[in-house]
């Protein structure tokens, strides 16, 4: 679906714009990634609101999106498997949010470990997509020190009684961001064994 329609726009855009003819693969991949996160946004709002989460799910990507960006992470072999992956992982916050009480120290310990795994892995970068290695060591400080400013609001929030739902959801980016990119590396992990 989201090929589609990017191969859709694309097309109606070179019938408007002859003179890009020769930016047919730049603009698909860039139109391709436009309705990709449009869609991936609003798969996770409808479900906010069939929840009755409000916005938390803004909330969840404010902390997902900058650590994914810098870090890296897991890639779905397809834009399907890729929201369905990611909307299980907003789901299972909804419903631990929801079923269970769960002590605000449990999540700060669950960005300590986090913090640990960006220490550890970050960044994971894609076979497909090689970065320059002044590149990998800047996303890998930025990663670290994100995730290290992220725990110590966190803590103030503790420390000051204002822990809430929405620190639950902030929580969750992070361990999100952290859980893709172990799933990466054992994916890439496995992919270079099965070369061998």
């Amino acid at each position: 679906m989201t090929k589609k329609t990017a191969i859709k726009l694309t097309s109606l855009i070179l019938t408007h714009a002859e003179s890009l003819s020769d930016k047919r693969t730049v603009i698909l991949y860039g139109l391709e990634l436009i309705v990709s996160t449009i869609i991936g946004f609003s798969s996770l709002a409808l479900i906010a609101f069939i929840f009755n989460r409000g916005y938390t799910w803004v909330v969840f990507l404010s902390s997902f999106i900058p650590l994914r960006c810098t870090a890296g992470g897991y890639h779905a072999n397809s834009h399907f498997c890729c929201y369905i992956i990611f909307d299980a992982t907003y789901f299972i916050a909804i419903i631990i949010e929801k079923a269970f009480r769960v002590h605000e120290i449990i999540y700060i310990l669950l960005v300590v470990f986090s913090l640990f795994n960006f220490y550890l892995f970050s960044p994971i970068v894609s076979p497909n997509k090689p970065l320059p290695k002044l590149q990998i060591r800047k996303n890998r400080i930025i990663s670290i020190c994100t995730t290290l400013v992220f725990l110590i609001l966190l803590i103030i929030l503790y420390v000051n009684d204002m822990f809430n739902t929405l620190a639950h959801y902030f929580c969750f980016g992070i361990l999100a961001a952290s859980v893709s990119l172990i799933a990466a590396k054992i994916k890439y992990a496995h992919q270079r064994r099965t070369c061998k």
